[in-house]
Order: C-alpha cells, then structure tokens, then sequence
C-alpha cells in the first residue's frame, strides 16, 4: 500500500506572523547604530575610503622621494653623503623627538610654528601646552638640548625625518610681508638697508630708522646675497635634502598632508595643534597675493629670483610662474 505524505500546510494567520517578526526584527536591528546593516555598510564604505586615502598618500609621498633623490643626482655627480654636524647654519633648523625617534628641519613660512610646538609636546607630555611664544628664543633652545652633538649623527641616519616645504614665491611674499611690513620688525631691514645705501637713491634721504623696503628692492637684496635669513633662505640650503633622506616631504599647500603624517606617526591626538587647516590656503586668494607682489617685477629680475631658488622649484616638483611678471 502506497503511503503519501503531506507537506504540512501553513495557515494564513501563521504566515502573517513570522512576516510581521521578520520585519519587526530587522526594524529593529536598523535602529541600533552599532548592529544595523546600514551603519556596519557605512563604516565599511567608510573604512575603504580611508585605506584608499592611504594608499594613496603612501604612493605620492614616495614619488616625492624619488624626484628629490634624481634631482640631487642630476645636480650632484657625488653627492654629499656625510653630516657636517659642526655646520650650525643647517643643524640649528633640526628638531627631534626622542621617545618618538623623530627628527623635523623647521623652514620658517612653512608652518613651523605648528610643528615646533608638536615637538615640545612630544618631549614634554607630563607638562601643559607650551604658553609662550615658540618663536622665543627659549623654545628653540629647550627643543635642541635633546640631543647631543655626538649623538646627531645616529639622528640624522636612524630617526625618521620630515620636512614641509612651500612653493618658493610664495614663501617670499610671506617672509616680506611678516618680517619686513610690520613696524617692530626693523632688525630683519637693518640688514637690507645696509646693502642697498650705496644703490639707491632714496636712502640717502631716509634714515634707517624710518626705511623699510620695498618689496623689489627685497628681491633685489635676495638674488645677490649668499647669506640669507632662514625666512627667505632657500629650503636647499636650510634643511639639505640631498644630504639627509627625508622620510616624509609634505607640501603647505595640500590640505591633507599634516594630518597623514601625524597618522603615520601614530599622533593623531596633536591634529588640534593644526586647527584642522595647517596646511590649508585659498588657492584664489594666494594667486591674488602673487599678483600684487610680482606683476611690477621686470623679468630680468625674475630670472635672477628663478636661478636663485631653482634647486627648491625642482626638487619639490614646483613651476616657476613665469606669467605674474612684467614682460
């Protein structure tokens, strides 16, 4: 005898239920953040963008590594592969974190407020921020006791090392306008006045005490002095990239380099000390500063500033702007 089995029939009151706890159990997990598949789809999406973000970064910090290694071996047959440590024009712009093993060359007009401070941070985190002014003379002091002068050179070669840089004309207009336009500045023309008396006129009738220069004359003062302040010296010779291999190259004028160093670095707790914008500048209104500096400045002129920060212009990738000038 053929025995048939019936599949068991579900009733349309059974079926309204478990469509009613299904959707009540997803409803449900949508509600909690930390379980609904929504938000766990949002933080994977979340989570790529920030590896892609990385990745990214990791490869255009290399290229910059390599463009200024080629550029230094175009430049130098041999080059310089030993540290003058007793060479204190380069040395005094070195800055290290110990603990952290960590070593930054500080380029005035290039954000270097911020990172000096982050670096006495690192030395000092049992004490409070730092309250005075880092461009004191005591900060620089403290920061650079933390390394002997015997130990520089294991620093230098061990340590990883970061440097910020900033295309060359703008950093020019920064220093002329901070050290050169504000009335208790007068230390930084002293020395300009002192080259420019017996070439211009006007001096002759200005005392030095009421002289500032103008911004051409400021120029010309830089394309003819070899020693120049660190606030418009050029990179090359402050921080001597093609002599210490920079692990980090950062550039000012890109919003997100600061911030992937100090996540490389694991320091991510000092992005405050940046305010969110270290590196952060209007490209408009950066244009627009260049203009009013440059467009009176005769191309000879510009020649001579172009052949005085050329090596900075090609190590860090940066085009001369040639159009700002009076033809």
């Amino acid at each position: 005898m053929k025995v048939t089995l019936k599949r068991p029939q579900m009733t349309s009151a059974l079926l309204v239920f478990a469509c009613f706890t299904f959707f009540l159990i997803v409803f449900t997990a949508e509600k909690n953040d930390g379980y609904s598949v929504p938000a766990v789809k949002q933080e994977r999406r979340e989570q790529g963008r920030t590896l892609q973000t990385t990745v990214d970064m990791d490869e255009t910090f290399a290229k910059r590594r390599l463009r200024v290694s080629a550029v230094c071996d175009w430049h130098y047959s041999s080059p310089p592969t030993n540290y003058n440590i007793s060479h204190t024009r380069w040395i005094a712009q070195l800055y290290v974190a110990n603990a952290q093993q960590f070593l930054y060359c500080s380029v005035p007009k290039v954000a270097s407020t911020n990172w000096k401070t982050l670096l006495w941070q690192l030395q000092h985190p049992e004490q409070p921020r730092f309250e005075e002014d880092v461009h004191m003379k005591t900060l620089p002091m403290l920061l650079r006791r933390a390394v002997r002068p015997e130990q520089w050179q294991h620093a230098l070669q061990a340590y990883r090392k970061v440097i910020f840089v900033r295309p060359p004309l703008e950093r020019l207009v920064s220093g002329f306008r901070d050290k050169l336009q504000h009335p208790t500045q007068m230390l930084f023309a002293a020395k300009i006045y002192r080259y420019l008396r017996t070439k211009s006129p006007r001096l002759e009738t200005e005392p030095p005490d009421e002289w500032a220069p103008t911004f051409r004359e400021f120029l010309e003062y830089v394309v003819n002095n070899s020693d120049l302040n660190e606030h418009w010296a050029p990179i090359s010779e402050l921080c001597n990239p093609c002599l210490v291999q920079y692990d980090y190259i950062g550039h000012m004028e890109t919003s997100t380099d600061a911030a992937y160093v100090l996540q490389k670095e694991a320091l991510n707790e000092y992005t405050d000390l940046f305010g969110g914008k270290a590196n952060q500048k209007n490209p408009s209104t950066t244009r627009k500063h260049l203009e009013k500096y440059y467009s009176e400045i005769p191309l000879p002129l510009a020649g001579r500033l172009y052949d005085r920060y050329r090596l900075d212009f090609e190590l860090f990738g940066y085009t001369f702007p040639w159009e700002l000038f009076k033809g």
